[in-house]
């Protein structure tokens, strides 16, 4: 009985979740809040980030940036008109009279008039500013009466936060390759008994899998369909769905009282030397990544397969107040560590891994990882290399701390410097 409620509800969550993906991919710019806000933010800071006077051009990369540069800018904003267009001829209606849409055409012309070009600045002049939202009205104000002061200073900003952002890239990755040499040489990491991950058999992970998954599909409904009731705090917490659902079905379906499921899979080593080894590997798996970033990037490029400006876009960091900030953040930096390596790598690669290799059980997980995010090509190999590294490691520890502080560092710098671009 337990097995079929459990096929049904595997069926029912993949549904919801490839139907959701789906329409990210088809509609990715519609899936943002207001689109035409996220796209004139994000244009902005990347256009400071080029006209800043700290950076040197070599060491930008935004050669394939599809929102860099007037071209681009351009293309990026025809994209988000075609696609709108697309959603109207499909039948779909639900956005047709959001106010974002009446924003879009403004937001373009004074994106455009940020490069200083005087034709598109003469446009500016032209808007009824009046009628402008006030994150637009107050850039046409600056352009318009040639208040330059303000703008420079942003870039100065934006280019001294891409050097810090480059520096702890440079740091993370330096620090992985030093772990490496060590452990090469055996100055780290020697041999020694490795413990077991305490995951649940196969057929309980794989069920306590789907079952948190659809609890999370189930009040991500639940909320769009009432977005004024008390589920919307997990709007401020996206997270939290996915951290309730799976500690009380691992706590609700363990065999005796006094087993500790969760505690067993964040087990901490009881000697120094391995609590030591323990944060080492875990800080090295953020200059790993970085570094992996950094080689698809160019591979990918190379291939013509480039990031969507979709991707980057982190909405309540553009434009939240401090309050909706702080909250995401917190979501992001302490519960979606928690949550995603307990439900990925705990109980999905871990239950996994008691039936195969963990070479075998990690990719299975960090596919099914890269899936769930529903990012686009960049995105999902960056995010299934991390799902790949943090299983080999909870497999080489017999704990989830490592990706775990792995997994919160990378979140935390994000959104260090996602918060120090709100300009």
């Amino acid at each position: 009985m337990i097995a079929f409620v459990t096929l049904v509800a595997l069926l029912l969550v993949a549904q919801v979740r490839v139907r959701g993906i789906q329409w990210r991919m088809d509609y990715p710019q519609l899936s943002l809040e207001n689109p035409a806000r996220s796209l004139f933010l994000f244009a902005e800071q990347r256009r400071r980030e080029i006209q800043s006077d700290l950076v040197p051009h070599w060491l930008m990369a935004h050669e394939r940036c599809s929102a860099c540069g007037p071209l681009a800018l351009a293309d990026s904003w025809r994209e988000l008109f075609a696609e709108f267009e697309r959603y109207l001829r499909a039948g779909y209606r639900r956005e047709a009279h959001e106010p974002w849409v009446s924003e879009i055409k403004p937001a373009f012309t004074i994106a455009l008039a940020g490069w200083g070009q005087p034709e598109d600045v003469r446009k500016v002049s032209e808007l009824s500013q009046g009628a402008l939202p006030e994150y637009l009205r107050v850039r046409a104000e600056e352009i318009v009466h040639g208040e330059f002061q303000l703008e420079r200073a942003r870039a100065h900003r934006a280019g001294r936060n891409y050097l810090l952002e480059l520096g702890q890239d440079l740091a993370f990755i330096l620090f992985a390759l030093g772990a490496a040499i060590a452990w090469k040489f055996g100055f780290i990491f020697r041999g020694r008994a490795r413990p077991r991950l305490a995951a649940p058999a196969l057929g309980r992970g794989l069920m306590l899998f789907v079952w948190a998954q659809g609890f999370v599909s189930v009040i991500g409904q639940l909320r769009r369909a009432n977005p004024f009731s008390v589920l919307e705090a997990f709007q401020a917490l996206p997270s939290l769905p996915l951290a309730l659902g799976i500690s009380v079905l691992l706590l609700g379906t363990r065999a005796h009282a006094s087993d500790r499921p969760i505690k067993d899979l964040l087990r901490c080593p009881a000697d120094r030397r391995s609590r030591r080894l323990l944060w080492v590997a875990g800080f090295a798996s953020v200059g790993a990544i970085y570094a992996f970033n950094w080689l698809a990037w160019a591979v990918l490029g190379k291939l013509g397969v480039t990031p969507m400006w979709t991707d980057w876009i982190r909405e309540t960091r553009l434009y939240g107040d401090p309050s909706q900030v702080v909250l995401a953040e917190f979501s992001a930096v302490v519960i979606a560590p928690f949550a995603e390596e307990l439900t990925y790598r705990g109980v999905l690669f871990g239950s996994l891994a008691t039936r195969m290799s963990p070479h075998r059980a990690a990719l299975i997980s960090c596919f099914v990882f890269a899936i769930m995010h529903g990012y686009g090509g960049y995105g999902f190999v960056s995010i299934a290399f991390s799902g790949y590294l943090w299983a080999r490691l909870a497999a080489r520890f017999g704990s989830l701390l490592p990706g775990m502080l792995g997994h919160g560092t990378i979140n935390l710098f994000i959104a260090v410097f996602g918060f120090a671009a709100r300009g």
